[in-house]
C-alpha cells in the first residue's frame, strides 16, 4: 500500500503541493462560518443576511492572501526546496487566531441569545449553541 506516494504516479513536489493546498480552503471555510456569526450580532438584536454583508471585502482579501501565500510555499518546493517549517508556522498561528476569534464570537452570541429572552429560551437550546460554538471553533480546521 502506498496512498501518499501515489505507487509515485505523481512527482514529489505534486503530492507536496496536494498535501497543503486543501488547507486555504479549510482556513476559508471556518473564517466565513466565524465572520457570519460576528456579523449577525448587531446593535439592535440579531441580523440575519444570506451572506455577508459588511465583512465581504476583507473576507475574499483574507483568501486570497491565504492562497498567495500557500503557493508562496508550494513553488520552492517544484525545485526540491522544502519549506515546511515555515509553513507550519504560518499555519499554527493562523489557527490560534482563528480559534480566538471563534471564542470571542461564540461568547458575544451566547450573550445576546441570553440576553434575548432568556425566560423563553429553553436551557437545551442554549446548550445546543455552547455545542455547536465548540464543535465549529475546536474541529473547523
Amino acid at each position: 500500500m502506498d496512498p501518499r506516494g501515489c505507487f509515485m504516479l505523481m512527482s514529489s513536489s505534486a503530492r507536496g503541493f496536494l498535501a497543503t493546498f486543501h488547507l486555504p480552503w479549510g482556513f476559508s471555510c471556518a473564517l466565513l462560518v466565524a465572520l457570519f456569526w460576528h456579523e449577525t450580532l448587531s446593535q439592535n438584536g440579531f441580523a440575519i443576511y444570506g451572506f455577508l454583508h459588511k465583512l465581504r471585502i476583507p473576507f475574499f482579501v483574507f483568501v486570497a492572501l491565504l492562497f498567495v501565500i500557500e503557493l508562496g510555499f508550494n513553488i520552492p518546493r517544484l525545485y526540491g526546496h522544502t519549506v515546511m517549517a515555515g509553513n507550519a508556522v504560518v499555519y499554527f498561528i493562523l489557527t490560534i487566531g482563528l480559534g480566538t476569534f471563534y471564542i470571542i464570537t461564540g461568547v458575544r452570541v451566547l450573550r445576546a441569545v441570553k440576553r434575548a429572552n432568556y425566560k423563553k429560551v429553553k436551557r437545551v437550546e442554549i446548550r445546543k449553541v455552547c455545542f455547536m460554538i465548540r464543535f465549529f471553533g475546536g474541529f473547523s480546521h
